[in-house]
């Protein structure tokens, strides 16, 4: 008799657990939040000077997260990198605690611009995401304390 109430009781668990990963799954890919969310993104990458653009965010059913028409756009006004589609796999449970850790990242229909630096001849793509006219005094500011 008790075995039977504590599978009872973990098969409520398990179906309220599937019930809340389809509705937190659905509201994710409903229209309105897709733009919300693609706003946000957009607005984070803009506030951070970074040359990203992002048409649309997802959260795909096996937990990955999915992207499509990404653009890294230099400055110029020439697109760097183009990804028809994004599709990485991220670890939850760091997030939580603002720590981004990938697992995997796929590209799909990806084209893809690399100028190399005229001096040195290596490929010149961390200079697309540097900050002109910025000094480096705000990194090397110690604070003291935990």
């Amino acid at each position: 008799m008790l075995l039977n109430r504590i599978v009872k009781v973990f098969k409520i668990i398990l179906l309220s657990l599937a019930i809340l990963f389809a509705s937190v799954l659905a509201a994710v890919n409903l229209p309105v939040s897709q733009r919300l969310i693609t706003e946000k993104a957009n607005g984070f990458f803009r506030d951070r000077n970074l040359p990203v653009q992002v048409d649309r965010i997802a959260l795909l059913v096996n937990g990955k997260i999915g992207l499509s028409q990404v653009q890294i756009i230099k400055n110029s006004g020439d697109t760097v990198v183009f990804a028809g589609q994004i599709r990485s796999s991220i670890r939850f449970i760091p997030l939580i605690f603002k720590k981004l850790k990938v697992k995997s990242i796929t590209l799909s229909d990806a084209l893809v611009k690399i100028t190399s630096d005229s001096l040195t001849g290596s490929p010149d793509i961390v200079s697309m995401f540097s900050q002109t006219g910025n000094t480096r005094e705000k990194d090397t500011i110690r604070k003291s304390g935990k």
